[in-house]
């Protein structure tokens, strides 16, 4: 059923909430919509890429929070500053012309000798919302469906976002700039906001990503399907594996896996989880903080099945597994060769995309979505194009 025009900003299907949002994924009403994460007298303490300064908001900054302002590109100005070769804008990479218009950061600049330029390319790019916003930064006790505008498209199909965030937080640049690729091509999106540890653990990730899943397809007709980015790449490949183990259909028609963490066992390890709480006891007055490392171990679930140990059975449905080759977090061999040999042994279509891409957490860069976009239109996402005629040759002679 297609999705409804409804005003309201929320409604509800079984556990999960569905909850209106902007284009850039800011909650439309703070109303019924969780209390954040961490109360913001704590949010300097957050990693870097949950804060992602630089990337939100109207007012732009540079990545220590310092406003930026425009400044031609000078002789005179860099005279003092160490620059080996043209100076570059610190986002795209581009060199700076000469007398061209950037944001610049002064005091960065003042204090550390440090050039911080962002270009007017850069510059005009969506945004992230404010953290305060930004809707996947509430609500972690509340699992929910965020719907931005796209979700009305009409072609057929629904893909659902699941961002990474090592299963404690919910990475943003992993969700909104997906959901605005997707929509590029016609193809409707949610995102999803799932319960995360300390206070949940897997199985009540798997219940979100699985009643998302039932939420599509209420609401709109065609497959549906899940992109998933490390931690949410894990959590698409262990609901395959968990409705395999149960001897179920698979929830999803096709999925995504972005760098996904497939083997578990370093969470298991204090000194390799990463997780913010662990190493930061001070950051939140959380009784739940106390027991991380006990409800992480959930995380072990399912294990054989994502690994194909022993005779535990494997699932997984058509599947676009993205690797790099330089990455150190989720390194290949660990996670994704080992996944895609499975894919191979159960005879699941599937496509691998295994080369050198840039660390962990390069989301859309790298070259891998024009070939994901073909892949996802063969299956029936988005507003197919009718197809050409082919001109008639004419009779030989």
């Amino acid at each position: 059923m297609p999705a409804s025009g409804s005003s309201s900003s929320s409604s509800r299907h079984g556990h999960i909430k569905v909850l209106r949002v902007d284009q850039s994924g800011a909650l439309l009403s703070h109303r019924g919509a969780g209390r954040p994460f961490f109360p913001r007298r704590e949010w300097k303490k957050l990693p870097c890429w949950v804060l992602q300064t630089a990337e939100r908001g109207s007012v732009r900054l540079c990545g220590d929070g310092h406003r930026l302002r425009w400044q031609p590109v000078t002789n005179r100005l860099f005279a003092g500053a160490v620059i080996d070769g043209q100076p570059e804008c610190n986002e795209c990479e581009a060199p700076l012309p000469r007398r061209s218009q950037a944001l610049f950061c002064r005091r960065c600049f003042d204090e550390e000798d440090s050039l911080y330029l962002v270009c007017g390319a850069c510059n005009g790019r969506p945004r992230l919302p404010a953290l305060w916003h930004d809707a996947l930064f509430h609500g972690p006790r509340l699992p929910a469906a965020l719907l931005p505008p796209s979700f009305e498209l009409p072609g057929p199909g629904t893909v659902i976002v699941v961002p990474g965030g090592n299963y404690e937080f919910l990475a943003s640049h992993e969700a909104w700039p997906v959901v605005r690729w997707l929509e590029g091509m016609g193809i409707a999106a949610l995102v999803l906001r799932y319960r995360t540890l300390p206070a949940f653990g897997l199985e009540e990730a798997l219940d979100d990503l699985e009643a998302a899943a039932e939420v599509a397809r209420r609401r709109r007709p065609g497959p549906v399907a899940a992109v998933g980015f490390s931690a949410g790449g894990h959590l698409v490949a262990a609901l395959a594996a968990r409705a395999a183990a149960r001897g179920l259909a698979q929830p999803l028609d096709a999925a995504v896996l972005a760098y996904p963490s497939i083997n578990p066992r370093p969470w298991a390890d204090p000194y390799e989880s990463g997780f913010t709480r662990a190493a930061n006891g001070d950051i939140v007055e959380d009784e739940d903080a106390l027991c991380m490392h006990k409800r992480a171990a959930s995380l072990q679930g399912w294990t054989d099945n994502l690994l194909g140990a022993g005779d535990a059975p494997f699932g997984a449905p058509p599947t676009f597994l993205v690797a790099s080759t330089t990455d150190t977090i989720a390194p290949s061999a660990e996670h994704t060769d080992p996944y895609r040999r499975l894919l191979a042994r159960e005879k699941v279509p599937h496509v691998y995309v295994h080369r050198d891409l840039s660390e962990h957490g390069f989301g859309l860069s790298g070259g891998w979505t024009d070939r994901c976009a073909t892949w996802l239109a063969r299956r029936g996402f988005g507003e197919q194009q009718p197809a050409r005629k082919r001109r008639r040759e004419p009779p030989a002679g």
